[in-house]
């Protein structure tokens, strides 16, 4: 199974599952992290935090940045998404909003925000002694080294250290729901393979 092929329902369905991030619009592994604060009275927006840390990514990097969730302003716009792209990375997961929605989606990054908001950055909170550490996607704490995919269903985020036995659970979940889907396409209902009249 290949992590950045496989959709993210199927990884969603082990038990337990992973952290599974909602999020609107079409991200896959992670390295870098922004955080906009350790907590809600600490926040940053600082374009050159973010900046900064796309000096650090490797290509196929997912940016994550933390806006602690706000939706009365957008953190990002097509502007970092170009830079995104230029340096290499495989996308932009945003704990917050994104603007430029028509200029993001001509730049063909991927792009996993709580949705668009025509305002920038309305303040530049104090920002964490190290925002690179961590960062948090709503209840979600992503380290660097995680692993986040997303599809259209969202974003999911696999600790690196559980990788191995998620994607092992996703392959086999994907592979018995190509094999229910084929059944269907034969004229098998999933009430007969579920023997739900058993």
């Amino acid at each position: 199974m290949r992590p950045d092929r496989d959709p993210v329902a199927a990884r969603s369905d082990d038990d337990p599952p992973p952290a599974v991030v909602h999020g609107d619009g079409p991200a896959d592994a992670v390295h870098l992290g922004v955080d906009g604060g350790g907590s809600p009275a600490g926040r940053s927006r600082s374009i050159d935090v973010i900046l900064k840390a796309l000096d650090g990514g490797r290509a196929g990097d997912i940016l994550v940045i933390d806006d602690h969730g706000r939706t009365d302003q957008a953190c990002i716009g097509d502007l970092v998404a170009l830079e995104a792209r230029s340096a290499g990375l495989g996308g932009i997961v945003v704990h917050g909003c994104h603007r430029d929605s028509t200029q993001i989606e001509a730049i063909a990054l991927p792009v996993f925000s709580l949705g668009a908001q025509p305002h920038g950055a309305r303040s530049a909170d104090p920002r964490p002694p190290d925002p690179f550490a961590h960062c948090q996607l709503g209840d979600v704490t992503v380290y660097p080294g995680d692993i986040i995919v997303g599809d259209a269903d969202g974003v999911v985020v696999i600790a690196a250290h559980d990788a191995a036995d998620v994607l092992r659970a996703a392959e086999k979940v994907a592979k018995q729901e190509a094999a229910q889907r084929r059944l269907v396409g034969e004229g098998e209902t999933l009430r007969s393979q579920f023997a739900f009249d058993d």
